[in-house]
């Protein structure tokens, strides 16, 4: 009896073995894969995190139409840190298409740093404090400048002395009648002078000593901002726990509002062939502008 238990036993497995696949014996195509949405933040050694509430991210088509590719009306916190690593905001379905540009709406966005590296990062109302390299090496639109000098005016014209009047010419003197002119014939005329002789050349001089090369100039620094014992003093303070908004659009005008949207620069046209591929938004807070000024957003994309 046992042994007709597992000769049954057998028997149906090889014919589970043996059965057709599902679709006819027809290949199944590969799932596809939905397109990630990454943050990340390339970082400064004194930001410890950078956290921004994302609410909203939109994709436009080249036919100029908005869509949404993601939501959450609460709001998702993401920490990033200044390491550089990419975190996964969310993966989506995204339809297959070419996309031109894109916007994300962020609620706030939070800082933490240690302005002046003492290892606290709740100090508040702390002044920036480069080195001299590190101040020199400040991109152009966060290194403050000197106002320009406005020139100095020229001095007034003085008036010029009035005109002498000339004096009255006397009444033109009446010429002899032809009759009477002096005839002066060929033997009287005087011959012509001789050629002045040329001037003897100048003396070359003498050769001057060299002049002595001018002592380099000391940088200037702006207005507000000392140096001292190899450090400068940005004359600027902030916070080191504090909220940095980037410029939002209401569609009008750009302002400071958490009701409007950043709009990151895409770097070239994405074209979406439906399966997989990464957007990836790179947050960069620079920290010595103000705080309504701090933080941009680029965008790269891989399909």
């Amino acid at each position: 009896m046992k042994k007709l238990l597992l000769a049954l036993v057998v028997l149906s497995l090889l014919v589970m073995g043996c059965a057709a696949p599902e679709g006819n014996g027809q290949p199944q195509e590969p799932r596809a894969q939905p397109l990630k949405i990454l943050l990340k933040d390339p970082g400064l050694p004194e930001i410890k995190y950078l956290q921004p509430t994302i609410t909203e991210i939109q994709l436009q088509k080249e036919d100029f139409e908005w869509v949404t590719i993601w939501s959450s009306p609460e709001g998702k916190e993401v920490r990033l840190t200044p390491d550089g690593a990419e975190v996964l905001l969310d993966s989506v379905n995204l339809a297959t298409g070419a996309y031109i540009a894109t916007k994300l709406k962020v609620s706030s966005i939070a800082v933490e740093a240690d302005l002046n590296r003492d290892g606290d990062t709740t100090d508040a109302n702390v002044e920036i404090i480069l080195t001299i390299d590190e101040f020199n090496s400040l991109p152009p639109g966060e290194k403050p400048s000197a106002p320009q000098k406005p020139p100095a005016p020229s001095p007034p014209d003085s008036p010029s002395a009035p005109e002498q009047p000339s004096p009255p010419s006397g009444p033109p003197a009446q010429q002899a009648p032809l009759d009477s002119q002096p005839v002066i014939s060929f033997e009287e005329q005087s011959p012509p002078p001789a050629p002045p002789e040329p001037p003897a050349p100048p003396e070359p001089s003498a050769p001057g000593a060299p002049s002595e090369p001018s002592a380099p100039s000391e940088p200037e620094y702006p207005p507000g901002v000392t140096v001292e014992n190899g450090l400068v003093y940005m004359g600027q303070f902030l916070d080191e726990v504090h909220t940095a908004l980037p410029p939002f659009w209401d569609g009008i005008d750009e302002h400071y509002s958490t009701e409007g949207y950043i709009f990151p620069e895409l770097s070239g046209k994405f074209v979406y062939g439906g399966s997989g591929g990464t957007l990836t938004y790179d947050f960069t807070l620079h920290p010595f502008l103000q705080k309504d000024m701090q933080i941009t957003v680029a965008v790269s994309a891989e399909n």
